[in-house]
């Protein structure tokens, strides 16, 4: 079981907007050292630190490991 996680949004990429569009649940499928990618019924978003960029996929966060 999973317990949710919410982290603060500081900038947001085009397709990264539209997967996390609606308050849905995302599920994380991939993790590494500074993002993850998480899917929700929209589509997918890398969530990271400032480090990451923005890119469109991206979902640039305070403190991803939080």
């Amino acid at each position: 079981m999973s317990s949710p996680v919410e982290w603060r949004i500081l900038r947001l990429g085009r397709a990264a907007h539209e997967a996390l569009s609606e308050d849905l649940p995302a599920r994380v499928f991939a993790t590494f050292e500074r993002s993850c990618y998480v899917e929700t019924s929209y589509g997918i978003t890398c969530v990271g630190d400032t480090r990451i960029g923005l890119g469109p996929l991206n979902a640039v966060v305070e403190d991803p490991g939080g």
